[in-house]
């Protein structure tokens, strides 16, 4: 097994380990090494590290083929949009690529990559999904506002896939690994319109029917939808609520909200016997 291409995608932090791994690897191997993720995508100077011949510094699912198949034909695989290169002793800075337009265009995350080499991931019953990327609020403390920033004129910044995407996607999982509960983990669950949710919850009761999990926004928590998606499945949330003083909470953390709309919100769910878990 000889790549030619090795990459890591790493949180701050963790990327530290994975710059010593990397390099105790390349000690003993020949390849060339990609950094994208969290990391790369803020602390662009990670292309300055020794070992590290290029950095994807955004959304990597059109490029980074793209920057593969360059480098396999010979091509000036180093002006790809969006990736940080080293190449003949200069860095080379392109400039972000668009937004994927269309998630629906994208296949399924590759989970066997993880679950076939890793059962005690594989066998727990709760596994992980995305219906959609992006979030418009403009909290001081996450990293959306600095992402839509750089993102700004690249592509609409909140994407879903179809519901039946999404369906399907939970289908294949729960035929070929154990599953329970199924949490998803997009920056905002409920932000998608009501045709959106009107639909997954009808096909999701039909067709999953597990317990589910989600995130939610105070301003966003209506008793029609909440009594919609507790019949569908939902038992739980998560939902911001960061900080009990409401001058810090929205001078500060800008979250735009105040308590008597996040205590009116936390009362739709309990009236609805779904759980809340309070992010601060």
């Amino acid at each position: 097994f000889k790549p030619k291409i090795l990459g890591y995608s790493a949180m701050t932090g963790e990327h530290i380990a994975l710059l010593e791994l990397n390099n105790e690897l390349r000690k003993q191997y020949d390849f060339y090494t990609v950094f994208g993720g969290p990391h790369a995508t803020f602390c662009k100077d990670l292309i300055e590290e020794d070992g590290v011949d290029a950095i994807c510094t955004g959304e990597g699912d059109i490029v980074f083929p793209d920057f593969c198949e360059k480098m396999e034909r010979g091509e000036n695989y180093w002006e790809t949009p969006t990736f940080f290169v080293k190449h003949e002793g200069e860095i080379i800075r392109n400039p972000l690529n668009s937004l994927v337009p269309d998630l629906s265009e994208l296949d399924f995350p590759d989970r066997k990559l993880l679950y076939d080499l890793d059962p005690n991931l594989a066998k727990l019953g709760t596994k992980y999904f995305m219906a959609a990327r992006g979030c418009p609020y403009k909290c001081s403390y996450c990293f959306n506002v600095k992402y839509n920033e750089a993102y700004k004129k690249k592509g609409k910044v909140v994407r879903s896939r179809t519901p039946l995407q999404v369906i399907e996607e939970i289908e294949w999982v729960r035929e070929r690994y154990p599953l329970d509960h199924v949490s998803f983990l997009d920056d905002l669950f409920i932000l998608k319109n009501s045709n959106w949710l009107n639909e997954f919850a009808k096909i999701y009761k039909e067709r999953i029917n597990l317990p589910w999990s989600c995130t939610v926004r105070a301003n966003s928590v209506r008793n029609s939808l909440m009594a919609m998606l507790k019949d569908c499945g939902l038992r739980w949330v998560w939902m911001g609520v960061e900080c009990g003083d409401e001058e810090v909470a929205n001078t500060i953390l800008a979250r735009g909200l105040s308590n008597r709309q996040i205590i009116a919100a936390s009362r739709i769910l309990e009236a609805n016997g779904i759980g809340l878990i309070a992010q601060n």
